[in-house]
């Protein structure tokens, strides 16, 4: 006869390995000498890695939240790299994923992702994943001719991407969209811009660096930023609407900068309220989506590369490399304020809630919470402060609204764990 308390006695043993302590010893918020939250108790926290020990795994700038889970990078070991799904609201493991093509220096690393019907699908190089957000198996994975754009985006289940051509221009170097079918992953050629070819820079010539699909009426609209080179590899960047439906051009070649060497849109298009922002080299940039014409521009000394913006509540709120966090009116392009910024932080999209921006490492190493009604920092924690070791955190980011328009969390992940706070507003 099993002996019944042994066996429960074994089962809460297990229960204790998978199951995220809630830190009794951890001391209560504290602030720093300016005011700023420095300190908090996290709702819960995580171990990246099973052995305790830290190994390099990833950067995810994606914002992998999906209903009640998000995604983050984990290690079982040196070398052995998992995507694992968490918990929410308990931090518990709830599936792990690494049916990989090159283990084992392929690392998790996700920039951009696709999510429809329940599932996910990234790209790293010509490696490209879906992933089943319910089980954690893989929906179905292809290894392409060559190397694709990070960049998906989709409508349902149609997804676009951009590569290497297969038919026409395949003795240049470039890139052109693809439509795929998300149900199966398979890929067709629909559209490619008129790049000059009177300027070839050692066999390269321009490409389609954005693409944002829209329904307008009964078509399929292709929002599409790309580039034209020039000589001494100087770049000129253009912002195209393309009715994929009726395969015309509204407009193709909507000019955004004069020819420079960093001349390339390289972030996506964000499109609010028929307009397209865009960053372009050291220019902050806004559109009409349907005339091309520039609403207004604004250049600075430093990109926004890494960290990028985001558009909400009539802001442009954008973190450039010189440190400084902007808040631009979304439809003068009026300056409302400038705050504390961090280069090379986590990316602004998708961390915005209830009027706040939350952004993390970089050059600071703190996680930033700044009031987007005025600029002011509220939050700048300290990993030293957490007690695991680590003295920055990640730009693995995820603000997670809350129920009922209650405060949300953010989840926010040093090398070593992962922690869930309870968001500022």
């Amino acid at each position: 006869m099993i002996d019944m308390k042994h066996l429960i006695l074994s089962i809460l043993a297990m229960l204790a390995l998978t199951i995220p302590s809630c830190r009794k010893d951890m001391p209560g918020p504290s602030t720093n000498s300016e005011g700023q939250v420095d300190r908090l108790p996290p709702h819960w926290e995580y171990s990246l890695h099973k052995d305790g020990k830290f190994h390099s795994n990833s950067v995810i700038r994606g914002h992998l939240v999906f209903g009640d889970r998000v995604l983050v990078g984990t290690t079982e070991g040196e070398g052995d790299n998992w995507l694992s799904a968490i918990d929410i609201e308990t931090g518990t493991e709830l599936w792990k994923w690494n049916d990989i093509y090159q283990p084992p220096t392929e690392k998790m690393h996700i920039f951009s992702f696709y999510e429809d019907n329940g599932k996910m699908g990234y790209i790293v190089g010509s490696r490209h994943y879906s992933i089943d957000l319910g089980t954690g198996n893989t929906f179905w994975k292809i290894k392409r001719w060559s190397s694709f754009d990070e960049q998906v985006e989709g409508l349902g289940n149609t997804y676009y991407i951009f590569g290497q051509p297969t038919d026409t221009l395949t003795e240049y170097q470039t890139k052109v969209i693809y439509k795929g079918d998300f149900s199966t992953g398979e890929i067709e050629r629909v559209l490619v811009p008129n790049f000059l070819t009177d300027h070839v820079q050692a066999n390269r010539l321009g490409s389609v660096t954005s693409v944002i699909p829209f329904i307008e009426g009964s078509d399929t609209m292709l929002l599409v930023g790309w580039q034209d080179i020039y000589p001494d590899w100087h770049f000129v960047s253009y912002l195209g609407l393309y009715n994929l439906t009726q395969k015309v051009w509204v407009y193709e070649k909507a000019q955004l900068n004069e020819p420079a060497q960093n001349g390339v849109l390289l972030q996506p298009i964000t499109m609010y309220e028929g307009k397209a922002y865009m960053n372009v080299g050291y220019d902050l940039i806004c559109h009409d989506v349907w005339t091309g014409e520039q609403v207004w521009k604004h250049s600075f000394t430093r990109d926004f590369l890494f960290s990028g913006f985001l558009v909400e509540d009539g802001r442009v709120i954008a973190n450039c490399e010189d440190k400084v966090l902007y808040c631009y009116d979304a439809n003068s392009g009026g300056l409302l304020w400038k705050g504390e910024g961090a280069g090379t932080s986590s990316r602004l999209e998708g961390r915005y809630l209830n009027e706040v921006v939350y952004f993390s490492g970089g050059s600071s190493g703190f996680l930033h919470a700044v009031d987007a009604r005025n600029g002011k920092t509220v939050w700048k924690l300290d990993p030293t402060k957490m007690g695991d070791g680590s003295d920055y955190w990640k730009p693995d980011l995820y603000v997670v609204p809350g129920n009922n328009g209650g405060k949300g969390k953010v989840i926010a992940l040093t090398p070593m764990k992962a922690y869930c706070f309870e968001a500022y507003r």
